[in-house]
């Protein structure tokens, strides 16, 4: 058993694997409709398509496995998670716990509304922006889900940010399918309340908006039949 010392506990930064690369090509497939709830995810066309061996595709379906993104049954192989009600509402209440803390950490805090914080959000929303005009709900969704992290980021629980990010990339999925049957525009229209309210400074305002936010308009989203369309068109194609 080897023992880390003074001298040899700092090691270099690992770069980027092929299996991180395989996570994200995966996420952004999902994100996209590419792969749909409940679809197969072979480990060989993976691999084939990438042009990679099975071994960083396997690694990388484990990674996606342990974070919920995709699920492992008995002579079915593995498939994209359903977008299910139960599952929604696990995501709904993490984030509820999670990101609720962290704004009345935010608002808590002398100096919230510094320039430069409030300059980040809008940054955020900007993105959004121009993924809209893109019509590009990939980056749509990274841009969302990078304003909620900044939220918890800005509000200096290193722990709490890292059990946020431990839920993101179910995050951004859910959000590339939403934006396959909800306006982009209404989305952005949201985060531009949600932003007023963090600067007006109302805590008790900003916490109801932020349920209205996270819980009632993602519940207000008919994923099945989104879902359902989707594999219809793509049929017809």
């Amino acid at each position: 058993m080897s023992h880390s010392t003074k001298e040899n506990y700092w090691q270099p930064v690992k770069v980027k694997t092929i299996a991180d690369d395989v996570v994200d090509s995966i996420v952004e497939a999902a994100t996209r409709g590419f792969i749909l709830p409940g679809d197969r995810i072979v480990e060989k066309e993976i691999a084939e398509k990438m042009q990679v061996s099975r071994m960083p595709v396997r690694e990388a379906l484990r990674v996606l496995e342990s974070q919920g993104i995709v699920v492992s049954e008995p002579f079915k192989g593995i498939r994209l998670a359903p977008v299910s009600e139960q599952r929604l509402n696990e995501l709904i209440d993490v984030r509820v716990v999670l990101e609720l803390y962290a704004i009345r950490t935010l608002i808590n805090q002398k100096g919230h509304l510094v320039a430069e914080n409030i300059d980040l959000f809008k940054q955020k929303i900007e993105q959004m922006k121009k993924a809209a005009l893109l019509k590009d709900n990939y980056l749509f969704s990274l841009s969302d889900v990078d304003f909620h992290r900044t939220i918890c980021i800005l509000s200096g629980n290193i722990t709490l940010t890292s059990l946020w990010e431990n839920v993101a990339k179910q995050l951004t999925i859910v959000i590339g399918i939403s934006t396959l049957g909800k306006p982009m525009e209404e989305i952005i229209h949201e985060h531009e309340i949600l932003l007023d309210k963090i600067i007006i400074g109302d805590l008790p305002q900003l916490e109801k908006e932020f349920e209205e936010h996270i819980c009632a308009q993602t519940k207000r989203v008919d994923f099945s039949t989104i879902i359902d369309n989707k594999r219809k068109n793509d049929k017809t194609l």
